[in-house]
């Protein structure tokens, strides 16, 4: 594993405090690992320095050239503009009592600066229960549809070869990390969630739902021009709505040459002042 995979702590000096820095890192089960990684100053090229004596531009990662033998190489989180963005949508059966949701579908969407939108797929999955008319009424899947659908399961070649090693994509993610645990361990991320992204940059909007948005930053005729013959609450469309919101927003904040980092943690306080007041 990578060194800065785990990094957790902070950034010490020793020797001479503005060339070298001693890197301390915890384990995923939180005890302290301390690699003594000494890292020339010359090399760091911008990171998450708890500690910046003498470098101008704490914030980000690591990039080691020169390297103790045997400690594998960091590299800097990579810019906006290389990255490959996956966006996933469920939807789902609803709640019935004294029973968990289950997904009735699903929908992946493709985006990258460069590439552009693409690399869709949409699939009904079966469910081993009746789909709740509450969400029937909200995405109009039924018994008809489900008919011969294949299980979430099943559909795992199809959901690593588009997540693995993406940004994955969705608005309000907690549905999605949920019904993603029928496969443990599969280490898909880093996650964005533009729910949070559209109340960081948008927080006076009265609205932050995924169509709402769109509507209000003029985007739902692109998206349907992505999606054709959908609407919203179809997991495909929703997926590439999400998307879609991404790009405007990257784009009007000027953010393709900004790590990708910087998404994963909007600042949602001035949402929650407005909220509040």
């Amino acid at each position: 594993m990578c060194a800065c995979d785990t990094l957790a702590g902070q950034i010490h000096t020793r020797r001479n405090a503005h060339l070298l820095r001693e890197l301390i890192s915890f384990s995923e089960d939180g005890q302290r690992r301390d690699e003594g990684l000494v890292i020339s100053n010359e090399t760091v090229i911008g990171c998450r320095l708890l500690v910046s004596q003498g470098h101008p531009n704490p914030g980000c990662l690591f990039h080691i050239d020169r390297r103790p033998p045997g400690v594998p190489e960091c590299r800097a989180m990579p810019l906006i503009r290389d990255c490959r963005f996956t966006a996933i949508d469920f939807e789902s059966a609803g709640a019935a009592r004294g029973m968990t949701d289950s997904p009735v579908q699903v929908g992946l969407a493709g985006w990258s600066a460069e590439g552009g939108h693409g690399d869709a797929f949409a699939s009904y999955l079966h469910t081993p229960q009746p789909v709740q008319w509450s969400a029937r009424k909200v995405h109009g899947i039924g018994p008809e549809q489900l008919a011969g659908a294949p299980s979430l399961l099943s559909l795992w070649p199809e959901l690593k070869r588009r997540l693995a090693g993406a940004v994955v994509v969705a608005h309000g993610k907690g549905t999605e990390k949920r019904f993603l645990r029928a496969f443990p361990g599969h280490g898909f991320g880093p996650w964005l969630d533009t729910l949070l992204l559209a109340r960081a940059a948008w927080p006076e909007l009265p609205d932050h739902s995924l169509g709402a948005l769109c509507e209000n930053r003029g985007l739902t005729e692109r998206v349907k021009a992505i999606v054709p013959e959908k609407s919203w609450h179809d997991a495909l469309f929703d997926a590439a709505a999400s998307l879609v919101l991404l790009e405007n927003l990257v784009h009007t904040l000027g953010l393709e040459d900004h790590p990708v980092d910087h998404l994963s943690r909007p600042d949602t306080s001035a949402w929650h002042r407005m909220k509040r007041s």
